[in-house]
């Protein structure tokens, strides 16, 4: 594959299952032209840590509410065990728990800025009947651009 062919690189609910992102966000960023840019749809990090966040309920207060027992601690999650007939194999489905920071810092080491963030909660939420926990965000998307250099400069 030849570098800078690609105007743009999708992560469809796939980048959190990569590792490491350093090796990933670099060979992206080769293979995309000087403008190029990246968009990353995934579960909301901050919100959505495997195995180590969910929903807790005050009954006294009426209240739904987002327990979140680690954020900043970078984690390796074995999520679900598979079995593979043909080759009599097992295996564990990998995800990899990252602060939010942990993103957008390694695409800026790449060049790339982001431009765009939105966090999405239930899109039915403040429906009648709903729940107070819609309104927390459980996934995020985000788009980063690669600024071509000023013009006059090398290197």
């Amino acid at each position: 594959m030849a570098n800078g062919c690609f105007d743009a690189a999708v992560f469809m609910l796939s980048l959190q299952d990569m590792d490491p992102l350093e090796e990933v966000v670099e060979s992206v960023a080769k293979v995309l032209k000087p403008t190029g840019r990246i968009v990353i749809f995934m579960t909301h990090p901050c919100f959505r840590v495997p195995r180590g966040s969910g929903w807790g309920h005050d009954r006294s207060r009426k209240l739904s509410y987002r327990r979140v027992e680690r954020y900043l601690r970078e984690a390796r999650v074995p999520m679900k065990v598979f079995s593979e007939v043909s080759r009599n194999s097992r295996g564990a489905t990998i995800s990899f728990h990252r602060p939010l920071a942990a993103y957008i810092n390694t695409l800026a080491r790449y060049g790339f800025s982001t431009d765009r963030l939105a966090e999405i909660a239930d899109p039915l939420a403040g429906e009648v009947g709903r729940s107070p926990q819609d309104d927390i965000p459980l996934l995020v998307a985000l788009r980063a651009r690669r600024s071509p250099p000023p013009e006059g400069a090398t290197g």
